[in-house]
């Protein structure tokens, strides 16, 4: 499973970094990954690989850039099913 943003726009002289978030609710309460420090991509988008995630669940993700120590808002969640685990 990978995720993807487009990247955000920043003034910072630091490069930026992106955390990526996925949990099984859209509140976040139950947090399932996180990958941070994640560099940000060349083309204009981020993207980063999942480990494998338990399936037969719907799960929610989000992103953050962290510049310095200049912290971005959370995307707004996405919603994505992971079918049965065969």
């Amino acid at each position: 499973m990978t995720l993807t943003v487009k990247n955000a726009v920043t003034t910072s002289p630091v490069a930026p970094t992106y955390t990526f978030q996925v949990s099984t609710d859209k509140t976040f309460a139950s947090i399932t990954a996180t990958k941070a420090g994640v560099a940000q991509g060349a083309s204009g988008q981020t993207s980063v690989t999942l480990d494998t995630l338990p399936g037969a669940t719907t799960y929610y993700w989000r992103a953050q850039i962290v510049a310095g120590t200049d912290v971005g808002l959370q995307s707004a969640p996405v919603s994505f099913a992971v079918g049965p685990q065969v």
